[in-house]
């Protein structure tokens, strides 16, 4: 689904905010998996923005943040395949990733 060059920006003001090569963005996923293993993200809403990309807002909870958390993810989508994406998250003026 990931393009060979694609860029992932996890935004924010903590210490996982940088952006990321596909394998470096899995390898972060691992990490965020030990760190944190009873998260539960929520998908609370999905807007399809066509061959182009999509839209998702997250809740979570157990995660990064001392409490529940709100984030929007963006992928953008070229030739069937992940080109980049973003993850903003949308509260505590993004010390945390949710």
């Amino acid at each position: 689904m990931w393009s060979d060059d694609a860029v992932w920006h996890l935004t924010g003001d903590h210490d996982l905010a940088k952006d990321y090569d596909p394998d470096s963005y899995f390898q972060m996923l691992g990490l965020w998996a030990q760190r944190y293993p009873s998260y539960v993200p929520e998908f609370k809403e999905a807007r399809d923005l066509g061959e182009e990309g999509a839209m998702i807002v997250i809740e979570s909870s157990e995660g990064m943040a001392p409490g529940p958390a709100s984030g929007v993810m963006i992928y953008r989508v070229a030739g069937g395949k992940i080109q980049e994406g973003w993850a903003i998250p949308t509260f505590s003026g993004g010390a945390f990733a949710f």
